[in-house]
């Protein structure tokens, strides 16, 4: 027999076609996803990459848990990669640069991502359509270190020192050796003893950062100041900043990031965003995802994940199971009804008028497909026992509210299996794209669990039935020899 080439043909030849990936390659709705990503597309400049090459380099980036250099890397010396992505034959070179795949992020932005993560949805069929929901919060940390007021004014002075270099000017004093002293000493914050010259030390810093920008806008021309100025009250808004502030500044690059308090033992303070999964009860499919620009309570971020899971289906949510941290809440409605059958009944009257205004027609249409699918949900919380709560209500809610915590474990994979547990997408358009991208992730790597599943099932159903059929030919050949012996 003759050895297939990985390097001529197709990839059906050499690969095997019941592998988990290919599978969801050959059922993802790329048509679809290539259709309506296309209106982020001008048609002017240089030919783009492929959306499928996009796409499926920042899933498998999350499928996979890589960064962008590491997934370009592997797509080269994984043919299984090069399929998903749309490659019939082997490719032995990088498909983009890394970049590229920034570039991509910003190109589509949320609403890209947010059908990408519907489609996710859509994979599972009617079983992602369940009216019993399981809500949950955790945070997704920013890619930060745990800040001080004294490591944001040394990053002030960096800063400042690099503006100025730039811009070739020579600073009345570059403070190098005294900073020196003063970054020893305040690492000794703590101590009793030392308290006193690190609080001293805390001051001086800020004070040479002050210098340093008036210093700085003095020698500078004020065309090229003015182009600097919000970058300098930045600064200086950081270094007034007290530490019982409220919406303080807690990074210079992550400018978003707030301070979230969930009460664990081993971290008493976590820094990024806010972030809530909605999954359906019993088959765990994640069904909304969205981050929170502010550090709103629990209960308040209700509303935007309902609305969230009926963008990515039709079924509304009946009930919502929650944890006592929802508490102030019993029920959500969106409130569309009214909207929804004023704009029905514009459209059964221009239908009826005939009207030769087609772009106005058509602006209806589109305005009936965007309205959300009404919805009022109960939210069900754990509460003490009542006295007139009989014992079948009681085995229904205590059966309710143990499944509640299996969003806890869909948490921690998000987190460890899909780049959730640190973001390194910058500000809160990149929170909003990873979690996006990890909820996708979770929702396809499911799929392909289920199809592992059902096609080892069908494999050991059919060893089986080939074992039962053996077994009865050797108890007939048995019995056959049996009767010979005994006739002869």
């Amino acid at each position: 027999m003759v050895q297939k080439s990985l390097f001529s043909g197709s990839f059906m030849d050499v690969l095997d076609s019941n592998d988990p990936l290919i599978a969801l390659a050959d059922n993802y709705h790329w048509s679809k996803l290539e259709d309506y990503l296309q209106q982020f597309y001008s048609g002017i400049g240089r030919p783009p990459k492929p959306i499928r090459l996009m796409v499926g380099l920042l899933l498998l980036k999350q499928l996979e848990n890589l960064s962008d250099e590491n997934i370009v890397l592997q797509f080269k010396r994984n043919p299984y990669y090069q399929y998903f992505c749309g490659y019939k034959d082997y490719l032995p070179q990088e498909p983009c640069h890394a970049t590229e795949l920034v570039k991509f992020r910003n190109r589509i932005g949320k609403e890209g991502f947010e059908y990408i993560f519907k489609l996710s949805v859509e994979m599972h069929g009617d079983v992602a359509h369940e009216e019993e929901i399981i809500i949950d919060s955790t945070v997704q940390e920013s890619n930060l270190t745990f800040p001080t007021d004294g490591k944001l004014a040394l990053k002030i002075i960096i800063h400042l020192m690099r503006i100025a270099k730039k811009e070739k000017i020579k600073l009345r004093r570059s403070y190098v050796k005294e900073l020196k002293v003063l970054r020893i000493q305040l690492r000794f914050f703590r101590h009793p003893r030392k308290l006193t010259k690190a609080l001293g030390a805390m001051k001086r810093i800020r004070a040479i950062a002050k210098m340093l920008i008036r210093d700085i806008e003095r020698k500078m021309e004020s065309e090229i100041v003015s182009g600097y100025q919000e970058k300098f009250e930045f600064y200086l808004k950081v270094l007034a900043q007290e530490r019982n502030d409220k919406n303080k500044i807690y990074s210079l690059h992550e400018v978003d990031a707030y301070a979230i308090n969930k009460g664990k033992d081993h971290k008493g303070y976590e820094f990024g965003t806010k972030a809530s999964i909605a999954m359906t009860k019993e088959s765990a499919i994640i069904v909304g995802a969205v981050a929170h620009k502010e550090n709103i309570h629990d209960s308040k971020t209700l509303q935007s994940v309902l609305d969230n899971v009926h963008k990515n289906r039709n079924t509304p949510v009946k009930e919502a199971v929650c944890d006592r941290g929802y508490i102030g809440i019993k029920e959500v409605s969106n409130n569309y009804d009214s909207l929804y059958l004023v704009l029905q009944l514009l459209f059964l009257n221009m239908a009826f008028i005939k009207s030769k205004n087609n772009l106005l027609l058509l602006y209806y249409l589109q305005a009936i497909e965007m309205i959300p699918v009404a919805y009022t949900t109960i939210i069900s919380l754990p509460s003490t026992i009542k006295k007139r709560d009989t014992k079948k209500e009681l085995e229904i809610k205590r059966q309710k509210f143990r499944r509640r915590a299996a969003i806890e474990p869909i948490i921690g994979h998000l987190k460890s299996d899909h780049r959730m547990a640190r973001n390194y997408l910058k500000g809160f358009k990149g929170d909003e794209v990873n979690l996006l991208l990890a909820a996708s992730a979770f929702n396809l790597k499911k799929w392909m669990r289920i199809y592992f599943f059902a096609l080892i099932s069908a494999n050991y159903s059919l060893a089986l039935f080939a074992i039962k059929k053996i077994v009865q030919a050797i108890i007939l050949m048995i019995i056959f020899y049996k009767v010979k012996i005994s006739m002869g």
